[in-house]
């Protein structure tokens, strides 16, 4: 079982190298729990990015308000990959062992609303549908790099049209083994992350909007945090300062 110190290893692990490894841990019915991982696509310039995140989904879920950081600037393979502003990105990860009920199903990025996320698992045979997705890009991304067992380097690959693991390659596209919900979101803005699970009656999805949301920045910063606090727009303040002043006066002409 891996353990959260990995987390803290992938940066250090990118910092010194840029070989297109990216063997991510599949679900399956022994291991149970898949690794978490980043895929990214530049439509423009015919291009994506892999990186194995180096943390279980069923780890993952048992802290879902835990902050994650990886810093991916010194990664050969993103910053080849990193040439052009119209950058996708999603993050998913799968278990599909009923062994722990608790997580099984998938975790997934989603821009497109809980709603959205609950059309496509409504039932257990949809949530292994999308698990199952999630698997086969995970083994392309690993073919591709062409290494399939060296699950400890949580590093990355590099694909383009013609490679197992480009975007787009079998049943993963901007949304997972076509389910009605979009899995994507643009560079330098944060998605909303998911957890698709079963009921009670093992037959029903439940779907939970996780506390934290992703965020992967052009410079390299990919990091699960709480969601940044809306700053209150100037006007607003000029507004109800304005609002104040008034109530102040009003009172002075009551006294």
């Amino acid at each position: 079982m891996k353990t959260s110190m990995k987390i803290l290893a992938a940066s250090v692990a990118l910092a010194m190298s840029g070989i297109a490894n990216a063997a991510i841990l599949q679900s399956d019915g022994t291991v149970g729990s898949g690794e978490l991982f980043l895929t990214a696509w530049d439509e423009v310039g015919q291009q994506s990015y892999s990186l194995d995140l180096g943390i279980l989904q069923r780890d993952f879920m048992a802290n879902t308000s835990q902050t994650l950081s990886y810093d991916l600037s010194a990664d050969t393979n993103f910053a080849n990959f990193m040439n052009n502003s119209g950058v996708v990105y999603a993050i998913a990860g799968g278990d599909d062992s009923f062994q722990v009920a608790e997580t099984y199903g998938f975790v997934i990025t989603s821009s497109s609303g809980i709603d959205s996320v609950r059309q496509g698992a409504q039932t257990t045979s949809m949530i292994a549908g999308v698990v199952a997705s999630i698997d086969n890009m995970a083994l392309n991304s690993n073919a591709d790099a062409g290494d399939m067992t060296n699950f400890a380097a949580n590093l990355s690959s590099y694909s383009i049209p013609g490679d197992t693991g480009y975007f787009g390659v079998g049943t993963w596209s901007v949304n997972a083994g076509g389910k009605p919900f979009v899995t994507i979101g643009n560079i330098d803005s944060s998605i909303p992350f998911y957890f698709a699970g079963i009921a009670a009656d093992y037959a029903t999805g439940v779907v939970t909007e996780l506390p934290n949301v992703w965020t992967l920045t052009s410079a390299g910063q990919l990091t699960y945090a709480a969601p940044s606090a809306v700053p209150v727009p100037a006007a607003v303040w000029l507004f109800g300062s304005g609002l104040l002043g008034l109530v102040s006066v009003a009172r002075r002409r009551k006294a």
